[in-house]
This record gives C-alpha cells, sequence and structure tokens, in this order.
C-alpha cells in the first residue's frame, strides 16, 4: 500500500485509509468504485459527440494532411521575386534559394 501514498497525495479523498479500511474485500471495494467510472476510449467517445465541430477540424485537418503530401515531391514550376515597386518577375536558376524567391506549384491534378 505505500505506493498508492505517492499516487493519491494530488486527490482529495484519502485514498489509502480507504484501501486498508476494506482490505478484506479489495475487490468489492476497487468495483463498487468504479461503477459510474468509464473507459478511455468511452471518454473520447462522449467527448466527440459533445464537440462535433473540433471532430470536423480533426477531419479537415487530416484531409490537408493529404493534400499537403501531394504536394511534398513536386518540382516547381517558376521561381519568382516581388520587387520594391511591387513588379512580380521570374528569377533566373542560380538566385532560386534566396530568401525573397517564392516558388509556384501546378496544381497536382493538372
Amino acid at each position: 500500500m505505500a505506493w498508492m501514498e505517492g499516487l493519491s497525495d494530488w486527490a482529495d479523498e484519502d485514498l489509502l485509509s480507504e484501501a486498508e479500511s476494506n482490505s478484506d474485500d479489495l475487490d468489492s471495494w476497487v468495483n463498487k468504485r468504479m461503477e459510474n467510472e468509464v473507459s478511455t476510449i468511452k471518454a473520447l467517445e462522449i467527448i466527440r459527440s459533445e464537440t462535433p465541430t473540433v471532430e470536423k477540424i480533426k477531419s479537415s485537418l487530416e484531409e490537408l494532411a493529404k493534400k499537403l503530401a501531394e504536394y511534398e515531391n513536386m518540382e516547381p514550376a517558376g521561381h519568382f521575386i516581388v520587387s520594391g515597386d511591387g513588379f512580380i518577375g521570374e528569377v533566373f536558376h542560380e538566385f532560386n534559394n534566396d530568401p525573397d524567391v517564392f516558388k509556384l506549384y501546378r496544381h497536382p491534378n493538372k
């Protein structure tokens, strides 16, 4: 029972003394305490059913991750830069890694 002392320090209840007073039948004491408890899986199901917006966001993020994976291995169609006066121009190959240069990609379905 000494191992329980550290675990139950944060709890409002004195589980150690309860367990000691029920030491003759710990199984039924634990079962009684667990009657209204839910498993982690069940808790997640409840949370998902109560917060459908979060589930939609999660699904959207998963779809976006798949879409991003389509772009991962694509080569850029061109390298461009915006000048100080707002002019957009294509960049020569040797300047492709300049921090002011942005890459343009074709749509993966085309």
